[in-house]
C-alpha cells in the first residue's frame, strides 16, 4: 500500500479506532536543515548553534535527528519500497537503514515539497531560497543556497550573536550570504580565533625547572643564615 493510500485510509477510519501515531513530519523537515550544521561544519565549531536549538526545543531530541527510513515508514504504516518509489529515490543508495535527513536530502526539491506537504514556492519562502534554486535540484544541493541568517534562525540562535561569537561584521558575512559561501568565511574566522588564542597562551614552566628554582632559593636562604 502506498503512502498516499495509507493517508486516505486513515481519513476514512473512525476517530476512535486505534492506529500508529504518525511521525512528527515538521521535526523530520527541520532535521534536514539541522544536518547542515551537524555534518558539514561540525569541525568549525558551529555545532553549538544546533545545540542551542535543541536546548530551546527539548522535545526535539538528538535521537530524532537519526531516525531511519525503516522507523519512519513503520510509524506511517507504509514500506521502504513505497517510500523510495513515491519520492523518486535510488533503491541502491537509500535503504531502510538510511537516516531520514540523508534520504530527504536526496529528494528533488519538488519531491521534498511533496514529502513536506507543501508547495515548492512555500518551501522556498520558508527557507529563503531564491530563483537560482530549481525544482530539479536535490534538497541537499538546495540547502547550500539557504541564507546564513535563516540557518542560524532555524537553529535557535540569532544572526547578531553568531557574528559576535566569531568576531565577524555584517560586511564580512552579510545576512543573505548563501550557506555554501558562508562556510569558507566562518572557517577563516574560526582559524583566526584559534591562532589568536594560541599566541595569548602563557608559556608553561617545566616541572623540573620549578623544582630547581625552589631548590636554588632554599640554598641561598641557607647560605644567608650561615
Amino acid at each position: 500500500m502506498s503512502e498516499r493510500q495509507v493517508k486516505k485510509q486513515r481519513k476514512d477510519q473512525p476517530e476512535n479506532q486505534t492506529h500508529r501515531k504518525k511521525a512528527d513530519k515538521p521535526t523530520v523537515i527541520f532535521n534536514t536543515i539541522l544536518v547542515i550544521l551537524i555534518v558539514v561544519v561540525v569541525g568549525l565549531g558551529v555545532y553549538a548553534v544546533g545545540k542551542e536549538y535543541l536546548k530551546n526545543n527539548p522535545s526535539q531530541s538528538e535521537e530524532q535527528t537519526t531516525q531511519t527510513v525503516s522507523e519512519y515508514v513503520q510509524e506511517n504504516g507504509t514500506t521502504v519500497e513505497d517510500f523510495i518509489a513515491t519520492y523518486g529515490l535510488d533503491a541502491e543508495t537509500v535503504t531502510g537503514d538510511t537516516d531520514m535527513a540523508t534520504a530527504c536530502g536526496m529528494m528533488t526539491l519538488e519531491k521534498f515539497a511533496e514529502f513536506s506537504e507543501m508547495t515548492v514556492d512555500e518551501i522556498k519562502t520558508q527557507y529563503g531560497l531564491g530563483e537560482n534554486v530549481t525544482n530539479e535540484m536535490t534538497w541537499q544541493e538546495a540547502q547550500g543556497y539557504v541564507p546564513v541568517s535563516k540557518v542560524i534562525e532555524m537553529s535557535g540562535g540569532t544572526y547578531e550573536d553568531f557574528l559576535a561569537g566569531y568576531g565577524l561584521t555584517e560586511e564580512e558575512l552579510p545576512a543573505d550570504t548563501i550557506w555554501n559561501d558562508a562556510i569558507g568565511i566562518i572557517s577563516e574566522a574560526q582559524a583566526a580565533m584559534a591562532s589568536a588564542e594560541a599566541t595569548q597562551q602563557p608559556e608553561e614552566t617545566p616541572a623540573d625547572g620549578s623544582t630547581q628554582a625552589t631548590a636554588d632559593t632554599d640554598a641561598d636562604n641557607a647560605g644567608d643564615t650561615e
